[in-house]
């Protein structure tokens, strides 16, 4: 698709240790601007860079990106009003436009509270600042499907793909 970037900027999202964290992630603008606002530490509600939690967990091209921290854009796409994402496939439907496809990623399954799901492109890149891997962040970890009782045609413990579509 033809997509132009509006803006880039950096993925963030609650702690994972955070018990009352907030379950969407936000794609931050490159150039932060305040409105009126102090650096006290009140400890409301609280945003973290995303970290990439990839080696290890089935999805093998985006090892390398493992500890790093996500970017983020937001596109325009011209011509098209509309947009869906399609989890579980790499392949939009009839009519529709594929943006990117990816693997879809979210919070650990046994993490303190819960995330939106969110689809990274298959060839997303991090990058590194400050502390390495390990540090306070909000983690993202590819999302695998599970199934006990062979009830859906998805493959239990498999990472799930997915899409981004325009219209």
């Amino acid at each position: 698709a033809n997509a132009t970037p509006v803006y880039v900027g950096y993925m963030a999202g609650g702690r994972h240790t955070d018990g009352g964290r907030l379950t969407n992630y936000h794609c931050l603008n490159d150039i932060p601007q305040y409105i009126d606002s102090t650096t006290a530490d009140e400890n409301g509600g609280l945003l973290w860079i995303v970290e990439y939690r990839t080696a290890g967990y089935g999805v093998n091209s985006l090892d390398g990106i493992s500890g790093q921290k996500a970017r983020c854009s937001v596109c325009e796409v011209a011509a098209h009003s509309q947009q869906i994402v399609i989890p579980g496939t790499a392949t939009c439907p009839g009519g529709w436009t594929e943006a990117y496809d990816g693997f879809l990623f979210g919070s650990y399954y046994s993490g303190h509270a819960n995330s939106e799901s969110v689809c990274i492109d298959r060839n997303a890149q991090g990058y590194t600042a400050g502390s390495p891997d390990g540090g306070e962040y909000s983690l993202i970890y590819p999302i695998e499907f599970q199934s006990y009782d062979g009830a859906s045609p998805y493959t239990h413990d498999r990472e799930l793909s997915c899409v981004v579509c325009t219209k």
